[in-house]
């Protein structure tokens, strides 16, 4: 999120310093940030992002999409979304409360595309 906010709302171009200066912003493991920002696996999970990304048709930065896992052809698309936002769509659908119950809440962050 703070990435997404340096690059939406502050209009700051991607770069490679911009994203080692957000990790330690946020305090990452900044060497391993580094080489898992390089792996095969990272590259073949931002490529099947931007195919999702493309086919849903999102096409402006702070876009989220909202699946319902039991019915794969269920979703909404949110713009302009804010970690707010998604919050309270989750907690107004039981869905915080529900994991949180079952043990699984554990850091409520969540992905945007």
């Amino acid at each position: 999120m703070t990435l997404q906010d340096r690059l939406v709302e502050a209009e700051t171009p991607y770069s490679d310093d911009l994203a080692i200066d957000v990790a330690k912003a946020v305090k990452l493991d900044l060497p391993m940030f580094e080489e898992d920002r390089q792996s095969d696996l990272a590259k073949r999970a931002f490529q099947a992002d931007q195919r999702l990304a493309s086919e849903m048709k999102v096409d402006t930065p702070s876009t989220a999409i909202i699946y319902n896992a039991d019915v794969s052809d269920c979703g909404l698309l949110l713009s302009d979304v804010t970690y707010q936002s998604l919050y309270e769509i989750c907690e107004h659908n039981g869905l915080l409360a529900q994991q949180a119950l079952s043990g699984q809440l554990t850091n409520p962050n969540l992905h945007v595309l």
